[in-house]
């Protein structure tokens, strides 16, 4: 990411000048900026190593994973959970990919250069960062990147790239890798991204993985699962999750019928 910001600002400079002005610049200057601008094609063709598939995002600076909130209960947001992304790279650029992020509403469900989880199809850049971690960037340069004063929670697009625009991209498998390891140091983990759909949003597609007759209703922002007037179970099945104790915790209510 830093390489190709470096090598574009250079290109944009040297294409801004008049042509008296580019008649300064020896033939071996000019063939650093385009030896550059080569090596990278050849990088880029490359791509980022990342196969089609799903996947969890988690800010880097933070600690937090990117899922939805805020305005509309679709906007970019970080949590204390995650949301599992289905990644599509583009055939004719291996840097370019779709992120669906099976938030649906208005039958769009993508990652949007707006910031939100409900656009259009949109291709999004990844690329590798020199720490090895991944940039997220639209058509205009801009970072996705997360808040970074403790209390706001919403994720932009930034025109600087920055610690917080930072992103570990990592498959259900090496997530729970990640978690078995902060356990085995005396860690507790929160293992609550396995759920798909944990806090029951009506805009989430995963709603379908609940079974037990469940209704799942409620106001933007008033995220709920129902059953009116019967004993209910509310079931999801989890796979391949490692061996231990957990605590499990709900928020319920329970309204008595008048009589």
């Amino acid at each position: 990411t830093e390489s190709r910001l470096a090598i574009k600002g250079a290109r944009t400079a040297y294409d801004a000048l008049t042509d008296d002005q580019k008649a300064l610049v020896t033939q071996a200057q000019l063939k650093v900026l385009t030896d550059a601008e080569a090596k990278y094609a050849q990088l880029a063709e490359a791509g980022t190593n990342l196969a089609d598939g799903d996947y969890y995002l988690i800010n880097v600076s933070t600690g937090k994973y990117l899922n939805a909130g805020n305005s509309y209960q679709t906007q970019a947001s970080i949590k204390s959970y995650g949301q599992l992304m289905t990644f599509a790279a583009n055939e004719s650029d291996n840097t370019s990919y779709t992120i669906d992020t099976h938030y649906l509403k208005d039958n769009k469900h993508y990652l949007g250069a707006n910031g939100y989880l409900d656009a259009a199809e949109t291709p999004i850049k990844i690329e590798k960062c020199a720490s090895g971690n991944f940039s997220i960037a639209n058509a205009d340069d801009k970072f996705l990147t997360a808040p970074t004063d403790g209390e706001s929670t919403v994720v932009t697009f930034a025109a600087e790239k920055s610690e917080a625009s930072e992103w570990l991209i990592l498959t259900r498998d090496q997530l729970i890798k990640k978690l078995t390891k902060d356990i085995a140091e005396g860690n507790p983990a929160d293992v609550t991204s396995l759920i798909l759909n944990p806090n029951f949003d009506r805009y989430n597609q995963y709603s379908d993985q609940w079974s037990g007759g469940i209704k799942i209703e409620g106001a933007a922002g008033n995220y709920c699962a129902e059953v009116y007037g019967k004993v209910f179970d509310s079931m999801q099945t989890l796979e391949n999750v490692p061996n231990g104790v957990y605590e499990l915790s709900v928020q319920g209510f329970y309204r008595k019928e008048q009589d």
